[in-house]
């Protein structure tokens, strides 16, 4: 009959706790907080340069090109006389006249975006780099969660001066910042999908009371306990020392 060897194959709640003590060796939040702030990273800057640089929309016309982005513009006359390929595309401010005349609602609220945007994304990128070093409650994933996808609306929205006075009269279509905004937002929703792994993750990981990665994870017998009896000395002796004692008679 063959031996037993004492080995037995590892359970899947094994392997998970191998990969925990492997993951928060280095980060409290897992492997996956290394790979969250990229992505975080990535969106963050595409949303800065469709918002703030003049090549959110262009229009287009015969022998030129003019960008036109939210706080500043391509001059016109000088993309005319130099040409789509030697203009440079050099950008200068709108003027406020310009601003007063022609800027609509969905012109300003465009730029609001751009605005409100900018805040939430280094929020969100400085939140997912502390993951890196910290470790959060649970039900803070959902908090940030919910700020990622605000930051999908937003950099839609930027798209909002499209349907603008501006573009009307220019004949703008999107441009190349135009279609970073689509890639900030595509960003940020993989951004959120790591978040997602990440709470998941939290969630099957056992809490620090069942499951410590310093300590040794394996199971060691312990030392049978030693009960202590109370012991009376010489008890036999006494007793026969007792029955051979002379009795005192009766008087």
């Amino acid at each position: 009959m063959p031996q037993s060897t004492g080995y037995s194959e590892p359970t899947s709640f094994d392997k998970l706790k191998v990969w925990a003590s492997c993951g928060r060796g280095c980060c409290p939040s897992g492997p996956m907080s290394w790979i969250t702030p990229i992505f975080s990273f990535l969106a963050t800057i595409l949303f800065m340069i469709a918002a703030f640089h003049c090549s959110l929309t262009v229009s287009k016309g015969d022998g030129y090109e003019v960008y036109i982005g939210y706080w500043s513009r391509e001059n016109k006359e000088m993309a005319t006389s130099l040409g789509p390929d030697d203009d440079n595309n050099y950008c200068v401010k709108w003027n406020d006249a310009d601003g007063q005349e022609m800027f609509d609602g969905a012109w300003k609220g465009g730029r609001a975006m751009g605005v409100i945007g900018t805040f939430t994304c280094f929020f969100v990128l400085l939140w997912d780099f502390s993951l890196i070093i910290m470790e959060f409650h649970i039900s803070w994933f959902f908090h940030l969660l919910a700020i990622k996808l605000w930051n999908v609306l937003v950099s839609f929205l930027l798209l909002l001066g499209l349907s603008s006075n501006i573009c009307t009269y220019e004949a703008c279509q999107i441009g190349p910042g135009g279609y970073l905004a689509i890639l900030a937002a595509l960003a940020w929703i993989l951004s959120a999908l790591c978040t997602v792994t990440m709470w998941r993750t939290e969630k099957q990981v056992p809490p620090k009371e069942e499951f410590d990665p310093e300590e040794d994870t394996f199971d060691e017998e312990q030392p049978p306990k030693v009960v202590n009896l109370p012991m009376i000395a010489n008890a036999p002796h006494n007793k026969k020392n007792n029955a051979n004692a002379p009795r005192n008679k009766k008087k």
